[in-house]
C-alpha cells in the first residue's frame, strides 16, 4: 500500500479545486510535567484549516523548547488533507496524514472520515486510519476525533482532538487526549485581532506508544496557552 502516492494524490486533488478563505494562527504554549521528554517545555504552534467543495485540509508545524540544560528543541508537523466521496447529511472522505518531526519520526495515515452533525458543535469531524511508520516495524490503525463547541454565548471556545492508536510490532495502544478550553478575548475586549487566551490539557497514556517500567510514559499536565487568528 503506497501510502505517500495517494497522500499526495489526494493533496493535488484538493488544492486543484476552489478554495474558500482560510483560517491561520498561532499559538504559544508554557507548561510543566511532560513526560519522555524534558519536563518544563514552550510550544509555538502555526495552524492553517480551509474547506474546499470536495474537502478540506488541516495542517501545523510545532516548534518545542525545552527549558533544561543541555536539551536540544525539537519540532513536529501534520498535514491532513481530506476528500469527499459521498456528499450527504452523513459525508464520507478519504481522508489522509502525514505525520513528520525530528530525526526519524515520520508516519503515514490513510483511510475514511465524516463530520458528525451534533447540537452546540460548531464541527465534530472522526476519521478511522490505517497507520504506517516507515522507520518503524509493522502498522497498525487509528481513530481520531476532533471537535469545537462554544460556550457561554460564544464567551468561551472547547475544543481539540482524540487519538486513539492501536498497537503495532514496536509500539503499544495509546490514547491522547488534547483539549483546550479559551476566552475569546476580541468579543471581551472589542477588538479587531482574533485572540484567545486560556488552557491546553494534554493526558497521553503511554505516550508515543512507549510502555517500558524503564521510561515513565504517562503523561497528565496542562499548559498556559495564547492563540492569535490572522
Amino acid at each position: 500500500m503506497n501510502l505517500t502516492s495517494s497522500a499526495t494524490t489526494t493533496l493535488i486533488i484538493l488544492l486543484s479545486s476552489t478554495a474558500r478563505a482560510g483560517d491561520l494562527s498561532v499559538s504559544f504554549l508554557y507548561g510543566d510535567n511532560y513526560v519522555v521528554e524534558p519536563a518544563l517545555q514552550s510550544t509555538a504552534t502555526v495552524e492553517y484549516a480551509t474547506g474546499w467543495d470536495r474537502g478540506d485540509l488541516f495542517a501545523f508545524v510545532e516548534l518545542k523548547k525545552y527549558h533544561e540544560r543541555g536539551a536540544t528543541n525539537s519540532w513536529y508537523g501534520e498535514l491532513s488533507p481530506r476528500f469527499k466521496l459521498i456528499d450527504s447529511a452523513l459525508p464520507l472522505y478519504a481522508a489522509f496524514t502525514w505525520e513528520r518531526g525530528k530525526n526519524d519520526t515520520e508516519a503515514y495515515l490513510a483511510g475514511l472520515g465524516t463530520n458528525l452533525k451534533l447540537p452546540n458543535f460548531t464541527f465534530s469531524k472522526v476519521n478511522i486510519y490505517y497507520r504506517d511508520s516507515p522507520n518503524k516495524d509493522g502498522s497498525s490503525w487509528q481513530t481520531t476525533l476532533s471537535w469545537a463547541m462554544p460556550l457561554i454565548n460564544g464567551a468561551l471556545i472547547f475544543d481539540g482532538y482524540i487519538d486513539w492508536v492501536f498497537s503495532s510490532q514496536e509500539t503499544a495502544q495509546n490514547l491522547h487526549f488534547n483539549p483546550q478550553l479559551k476566552w475569546d478575548m476580541q468579543k471581551q475586549l472589542n477588538t479587531s485581532m482574533r485572540w484567545y487566551i486560556g488552557l491546553e490539557y494534554d493526558y497521553w497514556d503511554k505516550k508515543y506508544g512507549i510502555d517500558t517500567d524503564n521510561i515513565d510514559s504517562a503523561q497528565n499536565t496542562a499548559s498556559l496557552l495564547l492563540k492569535m487568528h490572522f
